[in-house]
This record gives structure tokens, C-alpha cells and sequence, in this order.
């Protein structure tokens, strides 16, 4: 865990987030579940971010009910 309240499980090597692992960012209620690279996301791998999801949902709901 870091100082911020973030979460890592996975590899490290070179004291760097490498190889696959899964971080939660506390900040943003993000999520990511893939591989990283010198302690960047290589983009394969999964995310999730549940405001925007809700936020899509809600857009959606409200405009069907639309008419």
C-alpha cells in the first residue's frame, strides 16, 4: 500500500511496478488489472472506472425514459 491510500499487488522488479499486476487508486476509485512497465500501465490489460460507469448508466436510463 502506498502513502496515498493507492493498492498494488504484483510483480516488481527494479523497486518499479513491472510485469503483471492489479492497482486501486483511491483518489478516483480506479481500478486496472494488467501489465506494467517501469511503473507506467502498458494499456493490456483491464480497467475500471465505477463513476463514469454509473454516469453512462444513468445518461442511458435518462434518455430512454426521453420522448
Amino acid at each position: 500500500q502506498f502513502a496515498n491510500g493507492d493498492i498494488y499487488k504484483g510483480e516488481y522488479r527494479y523497486n518499479k511496478l513491472n510485469g503483471l499486476g492489479d492497482i486501486y487508486t483511491k483518489e478516483f476509485d480506479y481500478k486496472y488489472n494488467g501489465y506494467f512497465e517501469n511503473d507506467l500501465q502498458t494499456q493490456q490489460g483491464s480497467e475500471v472506472w465505477p463513476d463514469v460507469q454509473r454516469a453512462a448508466n444513468e445518461e442511458s436510463i435518462s434518455t430512454e425514459h426521453q420522448g
